[in-house]
């Protein structure tokens, strides 16, 4: 019998059962249909074991009863009957990927590539296990082959939009889903993805439409439901989002990151005793939970249970060196716990997470991000008032900084309402590694010195506010200054002659100098809060590499 004749053959009951429900046939009328394949395909295995196409029928009939391990081992009879048959090798390895067998469901996909290379459905079905294991570049090439190969099959674009999500390309992601929604509108996990996409656009509004029909589609699609739960969140229905998420909890009582999605959703509701609750459920389901281990901690913080919320959030990070909402949690609560060290250290950690690599590899930009952190929090770590000595030993090694001196100075001024900080940190490095200040400051600054490449000529002390007379005066000849910050503008700062002058006594200086001695402990302090979020991050990477 050709592959026309089989494919034939196995869609005889999946177009009677389709054609029924399309009909929007009684429940009862459909599962009556399908009781019959059972039988029907059942008496042709026993009146002929050797019949692969009653063996593959029986597959599928099973299949749609949600009999997923009946069914496979029916498949399996099927490709032992005929093992070099495409088409049951694709049936098989889908049943193993809905039943979550991805490793023998990637078998049996390549399998049926061996046979025939250009089979859609295995490439698709390819495609959707790799992405479950998390290879999302496999995965991606295997969908594309999919969607090149049919670009008229809607699984084909269904999964190939799944992946472009996971991958974070929302949207081409979207416009994949588009295309499966076209082909078949009935695809309720088109439109769950199509949902997903759009939130994570913060389209909220087409995004619950989205995901809304991708529940009425298939009721018990849990993807569909979370991506409801997370419209309904973001248009702050947290009470509907709980019932939305008790819904998938329902279809899958078994799934860690919709107990997780629970809790948090239970969280905003401020049910906070139930959300505690549903988080450890998510973390006991999955104790390698990062998120479900962050979300507990954020919500014993809020029930000022600073202990457990600090062990909580430091699991999440045990799991994921840079998460974020832990590391924030740690911050918050080891401040609110007065642990400044600690705090300070896990503010380094945070700050290193969010910043890019080139950044975060810049203790000065880690310095004053932690510096800005800890104003935030109004967090002051208590410091050594200076003794006479100490006054008196940094005054004579910084006498300079004392002086009637002026220094050629020139300033790239940036306002803020054009200019982001992450486009000065970025620029600063450039001029750090050889970039031309004038030329920077010609196209960026927008102050008067501007044309003349930011020369502002000769300045003394007393010239400029005491935070750029600081800076200014503290760089050496030819050294690019840390982009400084005020309420309306970014500075960066290059010095390119100095002219000493006579330091002022003591006596008249003394309170200055107290401050900056204490500045100046206030930074070793943090730089070694550095060395140590450092030291600690590294150990971690180490562990998760083990």
């Amino acid at each position: 019998m050709n592959k026309i004749s089989l494919i034939l053959l196995y869609t005889f009951f999946l177009a009677k059962v389709v054609s029924l429900s399309c009909a929007q046939t009684a429940k009862e009328d459909v599962e009556k249909a399908t009781k019959e394949a059972v039988e029907r395909f059942t008496v042709d295995t026993k009146r002929n074991p050797k019949d692969a196409n009653a063996w593959n029928g029986l597959g599928a009939a099973l299949l749609f009863q949600g009999k997923t391990d009946e069914a496979i081992a029916a498949y399996r009879k099927a490709v032992e009957i005929k093992p070099a048959t495409a088409i049951l090798w694709v049936n098989l390895g889908k049943a193993l990927l809905d039943s979550g067998k991805l490793d023998e469901s990637i078998s049996a996909s390549r399998r049926a590539i061996e046979l025939e290379s250009e089979d859609v459905a295995a490439w698709a079905n390819l495609g959707g296990a790799l992405l479950k294991q998390g290879k999302l570049n496999k995965a991606y090439e295997a969908t594309h082959k999919a969607t090149g190969l049919g670009p008229a099959n809607a699984p084909a674009w269904t999964n190939h939009g799944a992946v472009l999500l996971n991958s974070g390309k929302l949207d081409e992601s979207i416009k994949a889903s588009r295309r499966a929604i076209e082909l078949d509108p009935t695809d309720a996990i088109s439109w769950a993805n199509l949902g997903g996409a759009l939130l994570k656009q913060g389209k909220v509004a087409e995004a619950f439409t989205a995901s809304d029909k991708a529940t009425k589609l298939n009721p018990k699609s849990s993807i569909a439901w979370n991506n409801l739960a997370g419209a309904l969140l973001s248009q702050d229905k947290p009470d509907e989002a709980v019932t939305a998420l008790r819904k998938c909890i329902e279809i899958d009582p078994s799934d860690a990151e919709t107990w997780g999605n629970l809790g948090g959703a239970l969280a905003k509701a401020d049910k906070l005793e139930e959300a505690v609750a549903a988080l450890r459920k998510s973390i006991n389901l999955n104790a390698r939970h990062a998120n479900g281990w962050s979300k507990l901690g954020e919500v014993l913080l809020s029930q000022n249970k600073l202990d457990e919320s600090i062990n909580a959030s430091q699991k999440a990070v045990e799991i994921n060196p840079e998460k974020l909402s832990a590391l924030g949690n740690l911050v918050k609560a080891n401040g609110q716990a007065n642990r400044i060290d600690r705090t300070g250290i896990w503010m380094a950690r945070w700050v290193m997470a969010l910043l890019d690599p080139a950044q975060a590899a810049d203790e000065t930009v880690i310095l004053l991000e932690v510096t800005k952190g800890l104003q935030i929090l109004k967090i002051e770590p208590s410091l050594e008032t200076p003794t006479d000595s100490m006054i008196h030993a940094y005054y004579e090694s910084h006498k300079n900084d004392f002086s009637d001196g002026s220094v050629h100075l020139q300033m790239i001024s940036c306002p803020k309402a054009t200019k982001v900080r992450k486009f000065m940190d970025e620029l600063r490095e450039k001029l750090v590694s050889g970039g031309d200040f004038g030329e920077a400051a010609r196209k960026h600054s927008d102050d008067s010195a501007a044309t003349d490449g930011g020369d502002r000529g000769w300045m003394k002390r007393s010239d400029l506010r005491a935070d750029l007379a600081d800076a200014a005066f503290a760089l050496k000849i030819g050294k690019i200054s840390p982009v400084i910050e005020d309420s309306t503008h970014y500075r960066i700062l290059r010095i390119e002659e100095r002219k000493s002058g006579s330091p002022a006594p003591l006596n008249e200086v003394k309170n200055r100098v107290i401050f900056k001695v204490k500045a100046a402990s206030m930074e070793a302090k943090i730089r070694q809060w550095i060395v140590d979020a450092r030291k600690e991050l590294k150990e971690s990477q180490i562990r998760q590499q083990q």
